[in-house]
């Protein structure tokens, strides 16, 4: 299979201190890979630097073939990577509705707005809210109205910096069956997540970064029974 999304020997250092060392990793189209490892593992840093965020201080990312190392993130963007960040990134002074349209603009035809609008309201679940201001939402939905703004920009890979985070159970259903309908739809879904509960329900791979370093990656049942991602992440969960 011709490779999609990848990382080769990606570094990046802060004052001397290796915040990811030289991970390569790839991603895969209708795949759902979760990136777990304890807090400053590097995680968050290595999205940043795929998605262009932070400048890699070594190694190389590829998307469909062509090196994007250097690429700025609307370039990214325009090319079908997206992100989601751990703080919404979402207009909380419009409502639902108009922060969808916004990134509809740039690439939709205004004869096609509110019928694109409309799908991806229902897609995430927002119609009920689609009228609300986006302050006024519960935080739930706001990372589903921040996927939404993504996915209106037609990304074809989909990096979620964790999208659970502080939510109720019930959002979180909501979250993890909108993860499972992009996976359907054919998207390549990246995601970091401290709730181990949901990522082995609903991830196909996993990779663990410990340090700045990937030291495993397989399926869950491979993941969770690996004694070194046992003794410096799970085995401290429990």
């Amino acid at each position: 299979m011709e490779k999609f999304f990848w990382t080769e020997n990606l570094t990046k250092r802060f004052d001397g201190l290796v915040a990811v060392g030289n991970v390569s990793l790839s991603f895969t189209p209708g795949v759902i890979t979760a990136i777990i490892g304890p807090n400053g593992a590097g995680k968050t840093t290595f999205v940043n630097v795929c998605t262009g965020v932070l400048r890699a201080d070594g190694g190389k990312v590829y998307f469909r073939g062509r090196d994007i190392t250097n690429l700025p993130p609307d370039r990214r963007v325009s090319l079908g990577v997206g992100r989601t960040f751990q703080i919404t990134n979402i207009f909380q002074g419009l409502t639902v509705r108009e922060n969808v349209r916004i990134p509809l603009l740039s690439r939709k035809r205004r004869a096609d707005l509110e019928e694109e609008t409309e799908k991806l309201l229902s897609l995430l679940n927002l119609q009920d809210v689609s009228e609300t201001l986006a302050a006024n939402i519960s935080h739930g939905d706001q990372k589903l109205l921040e996927m939404a703004m993504c996915l209106a920009v037609e990304p074809e890979i989909l990096f979620l910096d964790e999208p659970l985070a502080g939510v109720t159970p019930a959002e979180k259903g909501r979250i993890i069956d909108v993860i499972f309908s992009l996976k359907e739809r054919g998207l390549a879904v990246v995601l970091i997540e401290h709730d181990m509960d949901s990522v082995f329900k609903v991830a196909d791979e996993i990779a663990v970064m410990h340090r700045g370093e990937l030291i495993a990656r397989g399926v869950p049942e491979e993941i969770k029974n690996d004694q070194r991602v046992i003794d410096v992440y799970l085995g401290g969960l429990e």
